[in-house]
């Protein structure tokens, strides 16, 4: 009988962990929204909502959909602009995901970011859409992240285009 117990628990199944539930606000899994629902989400004044709508909206892009996501690039701007640090991170990471062109001068702007992995999450941004790389890099000085800014504006308007400031 005690043989017959142990071959039981050494072929026993491998316990599964639990599986997290999908991202939820306001009652809702986001999971299941379109992506016109969730960038509509993006405009919420509660910044939880907002900021699982970006994940979500990343994690779409990240699987195939850049180009929907693409379409939503107004609110995104919105959130790297508006957004906690944690949102303004993530709408960087996307911008650069979906490589929208018209987001180079916001990036820009965010590489004055008051948040350290904001502004490197632009910089990765901005080298990813323009193949450019101008810094700054991560432990990068106040004058040289200001060195780094002057040239990424002096580079965007010499594509004939201006980066807001």
């Amino acid at each position: 009988a005690e043989k017959n117990a142990q071959e039981k628990t050494r072929f026993a199944a491998p316990r599964v962990p639990e599986r997290k539930p999908p991202a939820t606000a306001n009652g809702s899994d986001l999971s299941k929204l379109s992506i016109e629902e969730l960038s509509e989400r993006l405009k919420e004044k509660d910044r939880a909502t907002q900021s699982k709508a970006i994940g979500e909206l990343y994690r779409r892009a990240g699987q195939g959909d850049e180009k929907a996501v693409a379409e939503h690039a107004e609110a995104i701007y919105k959130c790297l602009k508006d957004g906690d640090d944690a949102t303004r991170e993530t709408a960087a990471r996307l911008l650069g995901q979906i490589r929208n062109q018209s987001a180079v001068p916001t990036l820009i702007d965010s590489l004055e970011d008051s948040n350290a992995t904001v502004r490197s999450s632009a910089a990765t941004a901005l080298t990813r859409i323009t193949r450019q790389l101008f810094g700054p890099s991560d432990n990068a000085t106040p004058e040289e992240r200001k060195q780094s800014v002057a040239r990424w504006r002096e580079w965007w308007s010499k594509q004939g285009k201006t980066a807001a400031r």
